[in-house]
């Protein structure tokens, strides 16, 4: 609670954010009059210079006197709590202060207002300098508590920021006098609509320490404020207010959301009957509201009205517990929706009644607002006595939606809530959301299916065994050989690796490779090897890499390779580009066949698929014969037993393994073929 000197600093730290948008505090302006009366003279009773405005009122009497201060602007800082604590020190009388200011005067008040015969305490329409002056006095008072009335309203408070700052980091270690101010005492306790200024040590501050920049020094300062809960939570004594009956800290806009977990981790309220929150921005029902119980075991009455709370919240447990019956008032509050289970709940609850009038009730056509109409309009269970009390029920008014705006639960019927127009709309709306987000989703897909639109073609293939549509027609050749892998002795391991040593999961193995260190045909140069293998292959796939450009062979069989492409008119050469290689480097033959032919990275994430894909036979409507068949073709045998792949009439192919192809297709491809091939080249060169 805000008498308590941690979490009144608390407030005190939030109020920097309002210093930093705001370039100037404000002070109340406006004063309201009251007539005192003056009915004697001070008699001593008062520091000198105190009656010129200060006055006596006529209900005191011999033990106790009551002054009513009126502090215009001329006598604007002399009234002092410090002053009157040495004055009447050694008195024999009891003092009350009613203390009214105008025009921004000022009065000092350092907190916890400890001074002996001082009973009461009422200030309105102050600026109360010097509130934390007296946290530097770390010893234990010796003044006992006689505060019995402490009322602050319509107060600004001026703050000394290293006051304010000192208090953040040192809050574990406060003193309980301090802190508590008068918990043996204190009967009443009103802090309404109180706000936060600094004082010139704000500037001094903000100069010397930050430069005057207000934002680096918004950031240190709410950063200190916020260590402060942790911290206050290690604070070795608790404030017992045996006597305290009535708080009232309403129209406190400044209120922490962390406010009465504070309040009630280091303080105990056994008698307090009168707890005021309204009007102080609250955005739900904290914990100790839930079970007030456990925290306020004789609060009567508790207002939380003109707040923030989105939901009706209770606790239906509080009935098991020996306590009198709350009232607890959430009206003016942001609740629109009210179920008829949970109202039931209530209605049975004997120790706690909730008024929830005056909320923006929400009668859009749902099941909740059919059941709530006939529950209101059910006359059979107003006339029980428990239900008495929640009568205002039926009073209760729609704020939406428009057309029955005003009228009350108790004089609409399920008919009035127009469920058509509402369903149409809620359709419409559900429909709109609907199509942008399919329109987005699609937007996504095409993007990337446009952005990854060959390695999406070369994954279907590889990995699901469909050619996708659009797909270029390829003219089949029945030759010996894959491909012939033109490579230097420098990339021979990883040659192997990768086209010899196939395992029997690799998607490479059905594919039969040239390597020259295993098929080149002894007696033969070098240079008629290469032309036979090259002619003997449907692909030539070229190992690229700065080794593979210092190799006279190996160039002399990238443009065997390359003459080939330009004989067959298809892409013959595929190029593994092993390293990144500049481009000034490359020679102008393959400078335009890195343009023209597939050419795949050794580091790419895909490389095996890519591979095969551009390997792979992918014609339509005709089988795609493996190596060993396709051997025997060459060797003039007309027939083999192999796995072939049958393309259908959709363009996907399918694989069929072992099967004898005689026995189902006739012959694509047979002896004469082979040999009218052979002549048609031999009569072109």
């Amino acid at each position: 609670m805000a008498l308590s000197c941690s979490l009144t600093c608390y407030f005190i730290v939030l109020a920097v954010y309002t210093f930093v948008n705001v370039t100037s505090t404000p002070l109340p302006t406006d004063t309201k009059s009251l007539v005192s009366n003056k009915t004697e003279e001070n008699d001593g009773y008062l520091p000198y210079g105190w009656d010129k405005f200060c006055t006596l009122k006529q209900e005191s009497d011999e033990k106790i006197k009551v002054f009513f201060c009126h502090v215009k602007k001329q006598f604007s800082g002399k009234w002092s709590f410090t002053e009157l604590k040495e004055h009447v020190n050694n008195k024999t009388v009891k003092y009350k202060f009613e203390i009214k200011c105008e025009g921004g005067s000022n009065i000092s008040v350092p907190w916890p207002l400890k001074a002996r015969n001082v009973l009461q305490l009422q200030v309105e329409s102050c600026d109360l300098d010097h509130y934390l002056r007296e946290y530097t006095q770390i010893s234990p008072s010796n003044i006992p508590d006689e505060l019995e009335v402490l009322d602050i309203v319509d107060s600004v408070i001026i703050i000394d920021i290293m006051d304010m700052l000192n208090i953040a980091i040192n809050i574990s270690e406060l003193n309980k006098d301090f802190d508590c101010g008068h918990e043996d005492t204190l009967k009443r306790y009103v802090f309404r609509n109180i706000t936060y200024a600094f004082d010139k040590s704000m500037e001094l501050y903000l100069s010397s320490m930050f430069n005057n920049d207000l934002a680096n020094m918004s950031i240190e300062v709410l950063n200190t404020g916020s260590e402060m809960l942790p911290k206050s939570r290690h604070i070795k004594h608790k404030c017992i207010f045996n006597k305290l009956e009535y708080a009232d800290l309403s129209i406190n806009t400044q209120t922490s959301k962390f406010h009465t977990e504070l309040s009630t981790e280091n303080a105990m309220f056994p008698s307090l009957r009168f707890f005021n929150l309204s009007n102080t921005r609250l955005p739900n029902l904290a914990e100790a509201h839930r079970k007030w119980y456990r925290y306020f075991q004789k609060l009567e009455v508790m207002d939380l009205s003109h707040n923030l709370f989105t939901e009706l919240e209770f606790d239906p447990t509080a009935d098991v517990w020996d306590i009198p019956m709350l009232t607890l008032n959430v009206s003016y509050n942001n609740i629109s929706e009210f179920k008829v289970d949970k109202l039931e709940e209530l209605v049975d609850m004997k120790k706690l009644f909730i008024d929830f009038s005056h909320n923006p009730l929400n009668c859009s056509c749902t099941e909740e607002t059919r059941q709530l109409i006939t529950y209101v309009n059910d006359q059979s269970k107003w006339i029980q006595p428990k239900y008495q009390r929640y009568r205002f029920m039926m009073d209760l008014e729609c704020m939406y939606p428009d057309d029955i705006y005003g009228k009350r639960l108790s004089d609409l019927n399920t008919e009035d809530l127009n469920c058509k127009h509402e369903l149409v709309e809620r359709i419409a709306v559900e429909a709109v959301v609907f199509l942008s987000l399919l329109s987005v989703a699609l937007i996504i897909v095409i993007i990337i299916l446009l952005k990854f639109r060959r390695e999406i073609r070369i994954l279907t293939y590889t990995r699901f065994n469909i050619i996708l549509p659009c797909q270029p027609i390829e003219t089949f050749e029945n030759k010996k050989f894959d491909a012939f892998v033109s490579y230097c002795n420098h990339d021979q391991e990883w040659v192997t690796s990768v086209f010899e040593n196939t395992a029997s999961n690799n998607p490479l193995k059905n594919f039969k490779f040239c390597l020259h260190h295993k098929d080149f045909m002894p007696g033969k140069t070098i240079f008629d090897n290469v032309i036979d293998c090259v002619e003997a292959s449907r692909h030539t796939v070229i190992v690229l890499s700065k080794h593979f450009l210092n190799s006279h062979y190996c160039m002399y069989e990238f443009h065997e390779a390359f003459q080939q492409s330009i004989y067959e008119r298809k892409r013959h050469l595929l190029v593994i580009m092993m390293e990144d290689i500049p481009t000034s480097d490359l020679p102008n033959d393959l400078k335009r066949c890195l343009k023209t032919f597939t050419y795949i990275r050794k580091d790419d994430k895909i490389f095996i698929d890519r591979l095969v894909y551009a390997l792979s036979y992918k014609g339509q409507k005709a089988m795609l014969i493996d190596s060993r068949c396709r051997s025997a073709a060459y060797s003039n045998q007309t027939s083999c037993e192999t796995d072939i792949t049958e393309a259908g009439s959709d363009g996907n192919s399918s694989p069929i393994s072992m099967i004898d192809r005689d026995n189902i297709f006739p012959d694509l491809i047979n002896e004469k073929d082979i040999v009218s091939v052979k002549n048609e080249k031999n009569n072109i060169l």
